[in-house]
């Protein structure tokens, strides 16, 4: 029979609830941020952008640092992890970006399309 030590299983539940803590943190933070730009621009639209600008740098550094560990993982790639992740959250969020800046072009774009559309019905 195996028994794991009290400590170790309150190591777990502290990195869990810390690792948990982390997350809802950053969530309020980046929704915040993009609140207050909105309301110092006095523009709504402006405040879904920096939101979309945000979330695809997040998302693109989180998925270049695990494509870059999985890289890693799946090939005999030579050279320091820190330099390999560092190399992917940059590439991560270069596409992050790009693709945050290309889905704010086209949901622009559809807003315009609707409200002319409204407009030339009502």
């Amino acid at each position: 029979m195996i028994v794991v030590p009290l400590f170790l299983i309150l190591v777990l539940v502290a990195v869990i609830l810390s690792s948990l803590a982390t997350a809802i943190l950053l969530g309020f933070g980046i929704v915040s941020c993009s609140i207050l730009i909105g309301w110092l621009r006095r523009n709504p639209a402006t405040a879904f952008r920096a939101l979309f600008v945000q979330l695809g740098a997040f998302f693109g550094i989180a998925g270049g640092m695990v494509i870059a560990f999985l890289l890693r993982s799946l090939t005999a790639m030579d050279g320091g992890l820190g330099l390999q992740l560092f190399v992917g959250a940059a590439v991560g969020l270069l596409c992050g970006l790009a693709l945050a800046f290309a889905f704010n072009l086209m949901w622009t774009s559809a807003l315009n399309w609707a409200f002319k559309r409204i407009n030339r019905i009502g």
